[in-house]
Formats: C-alpha cells, sequence, structure tokens
C-alpha cells in the first residue's frame, strides 16, 4: 500500500488537477434529445439517472447512441433502467469501478459490458476516483 500512495503523490505532483468547481453535475432525460453527448468534468460528481428512457425510445434510431464522461477527479454514477440494453466501457486510472454486480479496484481498471443491439453506449473515464453503474 506504501508504494501505491508514493505513485499517487507522484503523480498529484506533476498533473495539473483544477480542482475548483467541484461540484455535483446531474442529468436526468427525458428522452433522447436530453442526452449528454460529452461531459467533461475537472472534479466533482457527475449523476446521469437513465431511468426516465426505456427501449421504446431508441426505435427508429441509426445506432446506439453514445455518451462520453470524462473525469479528472471524483465519481461518475450512472443509473440504467433494467430494460435498456446498453454497451459499457468504464476505466479509472487510479479507484474503483462498480458495473452491476461486478467490481474493480486499484491502478488502471477496466471493465467493460456488451449487449447484442444495444440502444446506449457509455464511455466512462476518471483519473482518481470511482465509477457506479447501477440498475434502479
Amino acid at each position: 500500500i506504501a508504494s501505491l500512495v508514493g505513485l499517487i503523490i507522484a503523480i498529484l505532483l506533476f498533473v495539473d488537477i483544477d480542482f475548483d468547481g467541484g461540484a455535483t453535475v446531474a442529468f436526468t432525460p427525458a428522452g433522447i434529445e436530453d442526452l449528454p453527448a460529452t461531459v467533461d468534468e475537472d472534479a466533482g460528481e457527475v449523476v446521469i439517472d437513465l431511468t426516465e428512457l426505456d427501449a421504446e425510445m431508441f426505435d427508429g434510431s441509426d445506432g446506439p447512441e453514445t455518451i462520453d464522461v470524462e473525469l479528472d477527479f471524483g465519481e461518475i454514477r450512472v443509473v440504467v433502467p433494467d430494460d435498456l440494453p446498453v454497451d459499457i466501457e468504464a476505466r479509472t486510472s487510479v479507484g474503483e469501478i462498480q458495473l452491476f454486480d461486478r467490481t474493480d479496484d486499484g491502478i488502471n481498471n477496466r471493465i467493460t459490458q456488451t449487449e447484442s443491439d444495444p440502444d446506449l453506449a457509455l464511455d466512462l473515464n476518471v483519473g482518481f476516483g470511482s465509477i457506479v453503474i447501477e440498475r434502479p
């Protein structure tokens, strides 16, 4: 654990992270047109609650809608409805990922989930912190 702490301190000394604006950024889209295509924050919490969406809303779309989230320091939390097929790629440089019933923590974590004919693709990346993807 001492080597992990040393690595984190060394990285923080050489990485310019702006901790201003560490508030919560929240999205609760009511339809496809409300989906954020890209979210890029320095620090804080990004919450995306997709429970207002259902698979029928995506009928006729050309392919999966994509949400890209980049967060330097903090937590990304996404709530995905049970009936929405979604592809997920979640990455942390240092931290933890909880994808439904799977967990990975430490350094350079990556968890992916691929579903057949997905309506939505999530690309989630946190430098230091955590990612939680859950069902309601």
